[in-house]
């Protein structure tokens, strides 16, 4: 639903999906246990909430109204959080709340040369345990590779807190954007050979197509920076609760400068070459 069409109802107003039949995945783990379990709504109910191995939910197709008000009494989740999650046209963010914290990141797919957005939303509860929902039933790709490292105990995963287990999960879903970026610049590579040769409808097209990709990327990335930010200054945060873990924080820092300055320079590339290409035809 988009905000146009929630004009007027009360903030923490749920968006919910009547057909919503959500699939609910509960890993529980440490160094030396796995356990791995495919959870229906009464199943979940009788989970318990303390937890003393690490915990990761996963859920998809997650806009079950009775999902919702189970999330919200089980682990004390603010009305609005859910509101967010639910209601899938969320710029990245970053809240803090007593017993647990909430990050939105949008990832980004090309299909077909246009792009695609995902949110995926985050709770990391304060019970060792983090819920992850993932906007539609399609698998998830970019959080594959932590997935495994749980269930092959590759790395340092399970031996570290769900807090770690969160940034791990926030940058492999920023890596995506690299992945993105770089698929856009080879492209304008090809665009930019094309412009002295060829004044078509496709190529304008095409053109208008990169630029607003381009755009729609980077009006993600500024709020996506300010989520970085944010939960790096946040001296309480559960992401620290573990010390070892301020320095992959610091980590995705880094790698959220380096997306914000690619997309700056791709978005300046993009209106160069919709005016090279519109003078090119002056010329002509």
């Amino acid at each position: 639903m988009n905000r146009k069409n929630r004009h007027g109802f009360t903030p923490g107003t749920i968006t919910i999906d009547v057909n919503a039949k959500p699939i609910i995945t509960c890993i529980d783990y440490n160094k030396s246990i796995l356990k791995e379990s495919v959870l229906s709504i009464d199943n979940f109910k009788k989970l318990n909430v303390s937890t003393k191995d690490n915990r990761l939910i996963i859920i998809y197709d997650y806009k079950s109204d009775e999902l919702m008000q189970l999330i919200k009494n089980k682990y004390s989740i603010h009305s609005l959080s859910l509101e967010d999650i639910t209601n899938t046209d969320q710029r990245s963010k970053y809240d803090s709340y007593e017993n647990y914290e909430f990050y939105i990141i949008n990832r980004y797919d090309r299909l077909n040369g246009l792009t695609d957005k995902r949110q995926i939303s985050i709770i990391l509860t304060n019970v060792n345990t983090v819920i992850l929902f993932i906007e539609g039933k399609d698998e998830e790709y970019s959080i594959q590779p932590i997935i495994e490292q749980i269930k092959k105990d590759k790395g340092r995963i399970r031996e570290r807190d769900t807090g770690y287990t969160s940034y791990a999960l926030i940058d492999a879903i920023m890596d995506t954007y690299f992945i993105i970026l770089e698929e856009i610049d080879s492209e304008m590579e090809m665009l930019d050979e094309r412009i002295s040769n060829e004044q078509s409808t496709s190529m304008v097209k095409d053109l208008f197509n990169i630029k607003r990709e381009t755009l729609q990327i980077k009006k993600n990335t500024w709020p996506l920076r300010e989520m970085i930010n944010s939960m790096q200054r946040d001296e309480n945060s559960l992401l620290f609760k573990d010390v070892r873990n301020i320095v992959f924080i610091k980590d995705l820092q880094d790698h959220v400068y380096n997306i914000t300055e690619m997309s700056d320079n791709m978005r300046d590339r993009a209106y160069s070459l919709v005016e090279m290409h519109t003078n090119f035809v002056g010329m002509r």
